[in-house]
């Protein structure tokens, strides 16, 4: 992630290396020469507000920049002021999706942004461009790794007693069924196994039937597509290490094991 100090280091930087431009803001617009003379063209930059996703960890942040220059008395140059200010806000543009591309920047740039002309604005008649664009960040670990120390998350004295525990780290996984039953919590860097069944076919003679392996967890079977497990009524009577026997001969049928 970058953070909002980057951000306005990458716009300072694109105006430093900028053939043309000679000066950079950033904030409020009255502050805009206030500390010290304007020197035309000007890069003018602000946040309009910073958007978070708390699902995604996408952090979203919503910049204006303001290109202009001077105007003659006589607006005798106002198109080509105008027009050399919305080639230079392409170039801003095009540089930070350069940015983007690169491999070693975790940012992305909004695809479209509308540019808005005005002329003679301020007392000095500038004329230029306006117009707003996004930057989109991933937090990457970071809300993993909270600057906050382990403790409880209640204090326990009044209606939450004993409260839970929150880790500096990452909270537990809730691993869920379909129906949104909570099957197990597993804690940050913790393991959880699951058991993978396979399905052997076979085709029985007598009453007994040896499996390839003993079963060392669950285990059900399909007698011609009907399901029979351990018990009475269920066609199988018992399991002993790896022999099955059933509960009548079932010569010639197939047998579908799942353990």
């Amino acid at each position: 992630m970058i953070t909002l100090n980057q951000v306005v280091e990458l716009l300072q930087n694109f105006q430093i290396k900028h053939k043309v431009l000679k000066t950079f803001y950033f904030g409020d617009e009255w502050e805009v020469g206030a500390s010290s003379p304007i020197q035309y063209p000007l890069m003018w930059a602000s946040l309009i507000n910073s958007k978070y996703d708390i699902k995604t960890g996408v952090a979203t942040r919503t910049i204006q920049v303001d290109i202009s220059d001077l105007v003659n008395r006589d607006e005798s140059n106002e198109a080509s002021v105008l027009s050399d200010c919305e080639l230079i806000s392409y170039d801003l543009l095009n540089y930070i999706d350069q940015i983007a591309d690169s491999a070693d920047f975790n940012i992305r740039i909004s695809d479209q942004s509308t540019l808005n002309n005005y002329t003679e604005k301020r007392d000095d008649m500038a004329s230029g461009w306006y117009f707003t664009f996004d930057i989109i960040t991933s937090i990457d670990t970071m809300s993993c790794q909270l600057p906050v120390n382990s403790g409880a998350i209640f204090s326990g004295n009044y209606i939450y007693i004993n409260g839970n525990v929150l880790s500096s780290t990452c909270a537990p996984v809730l691993i869920k069924d379909q129906y949104g039953n909570i099957l197990s919590i597993v804690p940050s860097n913790g393991t959880y196994i699951v058991e993978v069944l396979t399905e052997e076919d076979y085709i029985i003679t007598g009453n007994t039937l040896t499996l390839s392996r003993v079963p060392t967890g669950v285990f059900f079977g399909f007698l011609e597509g009907v399901k029979c497990q351990v018990g009475t009524g269920f066609r199988i009577l018992s399991i002993v290490g790896n022999l099955v026997t059933f509960d009548a001969d079932y010569t010639g049928q197939n047998f579908a094991a799942v353990y």
